[in-house]
């Protein structure tokens, strides 16, 4: 797909993101996760999203309306702070309670399609996001895998799975 004009390649999304991340974690401490197309390994991005589980969200916010790393740009849908990057990239910080992590980077993740069912039912609260698939009688599926049909994602191979290794070498090698 043709990128918009508001996307990024995502070589330069991860490299924002992880800036960002230890940005955070510098002055706010806790664990900051990239999330939503940066980690499903999308091509091109639109908005780099993180989530960053700390014990004092207020406190969070605070640092982040003032920081000089970004513009603040004001209060997503869902809560998050929206930053708008020197290089005007939108940015998208999803602070919570540590034990709320796991269910938030699930939901931030998504797509909605996927994470819907598995958060339906069940208390998220003080699970991991391999948790909730577990509780859910699921595999965890990798993040670029979320997008396929749910009985495809499952069946994607997963390290563990791997065996071994070929490789030839042409006569000339």
């Amino acid at each position: 797909l043709a990128p918009s004009r508001a996307s990024i390649p995502s070589f330069q999304a991860y490299v924002l993101a992880d800036a960002f991340g230890k940005h955070l974690i510098r002055h706010l401490g806790g664990a900051v996760h990239a999330a939503g197309a940066v980690r499903r390994g999308e091509e091109w991005v639109e908005t780099v999203d993180l989530v960053s589980g700390i014990d004092d969200v207020a406190a969070g916010r605070a640092f982040l309306e003032g920081t000089a790393v970004a513009r603040f740009v004001g209060e997503g849908p869902s809560g998050e702070i929206v930053l708008q990057t020197h290089e005007d990239v939108e940015a998208r910080i999803h602070m919570v309670p540590p034990s709320q992590r796991g269910r938030r980077l699930l939901e931030v993740t998504g797509p909605d399609r996927h994470a819907r069912p598995l958060l339906a039912d069940i208390d998220a609260d003080g699970r991991s996001e391999s948790e909730i698939y577990e509780r859910n009688g699921r595999l965890w599926v990798p993040p670029a895998a979320r997008a396929l049909e749910p009985e495809i994602a499952e069946r994607v191979i997963r390290n563990g799975q791997i065996k071994g290794d070929l490789h030839l070498h042409p006569e000339l090698s």
